[in-house]
């Protein structure tokens, strides 16, 4: 079960990257492509639908699997649970104007993921404090050599920020 997860949940990462890098070359060459142009023209539902997908996987890891979250990945969930709310409320409003306060959660959450993923795969111990039972080096996932689960959280802020700009 879990490694099912685990490779269900690394090919949305992949398929998340791709879609970032769409998105990139999409704002450095102003270039529409389909694909931007569904996103941005679906971005409200589509934000809350990755933060949704975000939230559930974190839930499931810790609370249905038994992985114990370390202190970088409560941070990471503190960036991330309140753009539901956000997302939620200006998808029933069609409020766009959403983005300039979500992007600011999206920047934390990207600064707080890429540290913990620098950490899980290069660094080893973290200059913040982690929990006495767990270490935020801890490696829970590896799936496909690269996907893990600080990276998952990074794609999806990093996607997060690219739909709203």
């Amino acid at each position: 079960m879990t490694e099912t997860l685990n490779i269900i949940l690394g090919i949305g990462t992949i398929a998340l990257q791709i879609l970032a890098l769409i998105l990139l070359y999409t704002l450095i060459t102003k270039k529409e492509t389909w694909i931007s142009v569904r996103i941005k023209t679906h971005a409200i539902r589509a934000s809350l639908k990755i933060v949704l997908l975000g939230m559930i996987a974190s839930l499931i890891y810790s609370a249905g699997i038994g992985y114990e979250p370390c202190t970088l990945c409560w941070y990471a969930r503190i960036a991330l649970y309140p753009q539901a709310v956000l997302f939620g409320l200006a998808l029933w409003r069609k409020d766009m104007s959403i983005f300039m306060y979500t992007q600011v959660l999206s920047v934390i959450g990207m600064i707080i993921t890429a540290y913990h993923a620098f950490v899980v795969d290069f660094g080893g111990t973290s200059i913040l404090p982690c929990s006495a039972t767990v270490s935020c080096a801890t490696r829970y996932v590896f799936a496909f050599g690269y996907v893990t689960i600080p990276l998952m959280a990074f794609t999806a802020f990093v996607v997060l920020f690219l739909i709203g700009r």
